[in-house]
């Protein structure tokens, strides 16, 4: 087991003790939606195909799969959460062939905070557009602190020719967000791809990426001390020479 991982491995296994200190609150959560989608505006009638998980079940593994034609939506969910500790992870996979097509995923959360809470969020995806041809991507990561009505955090992006932007990139965020006890709280996740009816496509739209984020309790002082010392005596340490 090389350094890198021993000290993940150590870290999260304080960070779970530190956790079981607050047995008592968990969350409890007033509105809890994963949804994937492809739809088709091509037709003189919409048509759509939604896989939606409202109040998904604790841990949830599961994968989201909406195809319509050559065009679809994918989202690989794994969710599980104990106390007010848990990992939201989802793997995307959205891909658009064909004119007037829109591929999305979503996610909407809402709890309220009994104690100091910290939020992680991890988010790295790629998109590829047609070069010159009206499509375009977007994606978004925001927190919202209802008590006092404010965004902690609001991330967006957006790109392809439909929005003046590269046909190709890549969207990441990697942040850490405090979140008081005492306030309720809305996570909201975002990605979506759209071919525009006013122009031909000469390649396909691609999205492909993940969003993760954790939630866990403040460690408590004696906590976070444990941890940088155990921090500081494995960068201390030596790998044995073979």
């Amino acid at each position: 087991m090389n350094l890198s991982v021993q000290f993940r491995l150590m870290v999260l296994g304080l960070l779970s003790v530190t956790a079981h200190a607050y047995a008592g609150p968990s969350f409890d959560f007033s509105f809890f939606r994963f949804r994937t989608g492809t739809t088709d505006f091509s037709m003189p009638s919409t048509v759509r195909d939604i896989a939606s998980i409202d109040a998904p079940q604790n841990p949830t593994t599961v994968l989201q799969d909406t195809i319509l034609g050559n065009n679809f939506s994918r989202t690989q969910l794994d969710v599980a959460w104990s106390g007010y500790s848990g990992a939201f992870n989802s793997a995307i996979n959205q891909h658009i062939e064909d004119i007037d097509f829109l591929t999305t995923y979503r996610i909407d959360l809402d709890f309220h905070a009994d104690i100091d809470l910290l939020l992680n969020v991890e988010i790295d995806m790629n998109y590829s557009t047609p070069v010159g041809q009206s499509a375009r991507v977007a994606a978004g990561f925001s927190v919202r602190n209802d008590s006092q009505i404010e965004v902690l955090i609001n991330s967006d992006f957006r790109g392809g020719n439909g929005f003046s932007e590269p046909a190709a990139g890549n969207f990441a965020l990697h942040e850490q967000i405090y979140l008081a006890n005492g306030s309720d709280y809305e996570i909201n996740v975002s990605t979506n791809g759209e071919s525009l009816s006013v122009s031909s496509f000469g390649r396909p739209i691609d999205i492909t990426g993940f969003v993760n984020f954790s939630i866990q309790p403040v460690p408590e002082p004696g906590s976070a001390s444990l941890i940088c010392v155990v921090a500081m005596g494995l960068v201390g340490r030596r790998p044995r020479r073979r």
